[in-house]
């Protein structure tokens, strides 16, 4: 059970299209060493770096996460992003989670290519004024090497940024490692959660065009 009022809370966006042990992994290592108290899953409504990318519905993905993360009391499932128009900019997830969640420090989980791309992003540099990042490196990723180039990145566009390492967890397992097992009928174990499993079994989202399309 969460405990108010929150001392370190962290938002967990991403598409999750869809959401796997993976993403799991990186969230529950980073309650553990960074001490969060919450971490809010915020599936992306319209996000703009997949524009031109097709991605499952938003309640879809989001019915996803609330099962992949029932069982565990430091997580919450966030659908704030859809209540926004158009396109999510982080820094309006962001002040949105603030204004409705009181902690006095705030946190953003991500990976090396969102942590690359920061200084392109709508106010990036209120957004990273307002919270520190945790960066979650890929299997093949060097994770000091990537500290030290973000910072020094950071640097460079004078944005106060202040990074840490996930240690422990490389994400070794891919969205599009599922929706392709999906789409040639493998099995899921070691992907995704049992339930998700049995969702995708029940709700053919990668599988082939023209599959029957079921309710939520």
């Amino acid at each position: 059970m969460v405990q108010f009022p929150l001392r370190k809370a962290a938002v967990f966006g991403g598409t999750f299209d869809p959401v796997h042990n993976g993403h799991i992994a990186i969230a529950r290592a980073a309650v553990v060493q960074f001490d969060l108290d919450l971490v809010l899953w915020v599936p992306t409504f319209c996000p703009p770096h997949k524009a031109n990318r097709s991605i499952s519905a938003f309640d879809r993905r989001f019915r996803m996460v609330e099962l992949a993360i029932e069982f565990d009391s430091h997580f919450i499932a966030s659908a704030v992003e859809s209540e926004q128009s158009g396109r999510s900019f982080a820094i309006e997830t962001l002040g949105r989670l603030q204004q409705r969640y009181s902690a006095r420090s705030w946190y953003w989980i991500a990976g090396t290519d969102s942590a690359r791309s920061l200084p392109r992003w709508v106010g990036a540099a209120e957004f990273a004024r307002r919270c520190e990042w945790i960066v979650a490196p890929r299997s093949y990723d060097d994770g000091e090497r990537i500290l030290q180039d973000l910072t020094q990145q950071f640097a460079a566009y004078q944005i106060p940024w202040q990074g840490h390492l996930l240690r422990g967890v490389c994400e070794a397992v891919s969205s599009s490692d599922v929706r392709r097992a999906c789409r040639e009928g493998k099995r899921l174990d070691g992907l995704v959660p049992p339930n998700i499993a049995v969702y995708l079994e029940t709700h053919p989202l990668y599988r082939e065009v023209g599959a029957v399309d079921l309710p939520i």
